[in-house]
């Protein structure tokens, strides 16, 4: 299975509606990413990032039996994500997991749990689960994620 064609095709064409490109980069990989320029020194980012861990019910991680995928959010002041933590109040920097965006800034459960990850089997599971992951994108992620005054939700 071409993950990284499905990826692509199923939240790609969607996004570049948006104003978004796909961008490969350098010791990413695992990590697709969706960029747009939203002001002259600002770019936002909507990562879709293939997970072979997951979190147990104890809270440690365990190999993943499935096959996994979870959603992140940045905006930085780089044509490339800038990894660490950012200062909480500034809206230079901002990095959110899109599962976390929906229940601590949104207050909406649609997940069970804040950490959440996409699960899939085969290819028509991945197709279905990231239809569900851009519905809450387009919904909720790129107005945040490019709103100016956004800022990240947790102390540094």
């Amino acid at each position: 299975m071409d993950k990284k064609r499905i990826i692509k095709n199923e939240i790609g064409s969607s996004l570049k509606e948006f104003g978004y490109e796909f961008v490969e980069l350098p010791g990413w990989d695992g990590f697709y990413f969706f960029r747009k320029k939203i002001s002259e020194n600002t770019y936002s980012f909507v990562e879709i990032s293939l997970m072979p861990w997951l979190p147990s019910p104890e809270g440690s991680m365990i190999k993943s039996t499935s096959q996994s995928f979870r959603v992140s959010l940045w905006r930085n002041n780089d044509s490339v994500p800038k990894l660490g933590f950012g200062d909480k109040e500034s809206k230079d920097w901002l990095n959110l997991p899109l599962s976390y965006l929906l229940w601590d800034v949104f207050k909406n459960k649609k997940y069970k749990k804040a950490y959440h990850v996409w699960e899939f089997q085969n290819q028509e599971e991945l197709k279905t689960q990231l239809q569900d992951a851009l519905e809450v994108i387009l919904e909720y992620g790129i107005p945040w994620v490019e709103d100016p005054n956004s800022i990240n939700p947790f102390p540094s």
